[in-house]
């Protein structure tokens, strides 16, 4: 008798155990000992890519690059030459590259036509691109002097 209420606890047990263990997928950053990765809604990983993501839910959206085992990339030069900082987010002139959360804000213009407004799909300023293009002379629109 006391050896059935052993087996029969130990089965109990088991029981409790795997019923609690359900595997339930959402797409969030997961870390272990290794590193930082990105697991999508259906448990897969991005690899050898840059990926847009809005991990904190604050709308904006970071860019981040994976490697071939599928970790963040961090505080490094990335294989196709960008930097990240420490916490993995792409860097230019040491300012993190952002993007709106959800679909990119189409290029427009203003009504006159010439001065372009909102961000291309990279998620950078059209009117900084504009300017980056044109000579001090032609931003004069935006402000800027003509004079050195």
């Amino acid at each position: 008798m006391r050896k059935l209420k052993k087996i029969v606890a130990l089965l109990m047990t088991a029981a409790i155990a795997l019923g609690t263990t359900t595997t339930s997928f959402a797409a969030s950053w997961q870390q272990n000992a290794t590193g930082w990765w990105w697991q999508n809604d259906d448990g897969t990983y991005p690899t050898n890519s840059w990926q847009w993501l809005d991990g904190n839910g604050d709308g904006v959206a970071e860019c981040y690059y994976f490697g071939p085992d599928g970790y963040m990339l961090a505080n490094t030069t990335t294989p196709d030459g960008y930097l990240v900082n420490a916490d993995g987010a792409w860097v230019e002139l040491g300012i993190v590259r952002t993007r709106p959360a959800e679909t990119p804000t189409p290029i427009e213009t203003s009504e006159n036509g010439s001065i372009p407004s909102g961000y291309n799909e990279d998620g950078i300023s059209n009117i900084v691109i504009d300017m980056l293009e044109h000579t001090r002379a032609e931003n004069a629109k935006y402000g800027e002097s003509s004079k050195t």
